[in-house]
Parts: C-alpha cells; structure tokens; sequence
C-alpha cells in the first residue's frame, strides 16, 4: 500500500534508490530477501496485484487475477498521480520519482543471474505492467 503521509513515501523513495545499489550484494548473501524485502517494496508503485503470491480471484475471467486488489487500490496502476493527474489521494505527479526508482529496483534485481528463479516468475508480470 502507498503511504498517504509524504514524509512515508521519501522514507519509501530514499529505500528504493539505496536498495537498487544493493541488490547484487542482497542475490549474494541472502537470496530470500531479494524475493521477501526488495521485490515486495517495488511493487505497490508498479501496480496493485503481487506477481510473487497472487491471489485468486472469481473476476469471471478465470484468468487467476485477484478482484481484491492486495494494495487496497493505492497502486500507481490505479491513478495515483504517476500521469500527473492527482488520484484523489492528494499525491498528484509527487509519486512519479518513486514510481522510477520501484522500475530501477525491478530491474536492478531481474538483472542479477543469482536471481533466475525469481527472474522467471516475476518477468511476465513486469512485462505486463510495462504495457498496461
């Protein structure tokens, strides 16, 4: 979920920027946090639905996307400002330098090789969103 409070999100955006300088040494030492703390802190910026542990969902489609959208609808999917257009939450275009850094920490972890299995899970929906 995307903190409603500024002073959370440049705690969030200053996370993301260090984090994505760290995710080779984080592949190296501790894989599982790649998966379990890295990835997880991207994604409520990148969109709303989590590509690690997705739950399903009856949306008619039986495509296997979860109607109950896991952020609570804060994603920047959802309008949260990343256009410019203030997604009624007041964050307005103040969202997209985190929005940037949540891709960079993405990509910053699909790069390391250490990290193929996640790579292979997480590339679809990346990919997915990057179209949306």
């Amino acid at each position: 979920m995307i903190p409603v409070h500024p002073l959370d999100r440049t705690l969030d955006l200053f996370f993301l920027d260090t984090a994505e300088h760290f995710a080779a040494v984080v592949a190296l030492n501790a894989p599982v946090l790649a998966k379990s703390m890295l990835v997880p802190a991207a994604m409520p910026y990148l969109d709303p639905v989590d590509p690690i542990n997705p739950v399903e969902r009856d949306n008619g489609g039986g495509d296997g996307v979860d109607d109950n959208d896991v952020s609570g609808g804060h994603g920047v999917s959802s309008g949260d400002g990343v256009d410019g257009v203030d997604g009624g939450g007041g964050a307005g275009s103040s969202l997209v330098p985190i929005f940037e850094a949540a891709h960079s920490l993405t990509l910053a972890v699909l790069a390391v090789p250490l990290n193929a299995d996640l790579t292979t899970r997480l590339l679809p929906f990346y990919i997915d969103v990057l179209l949306k």
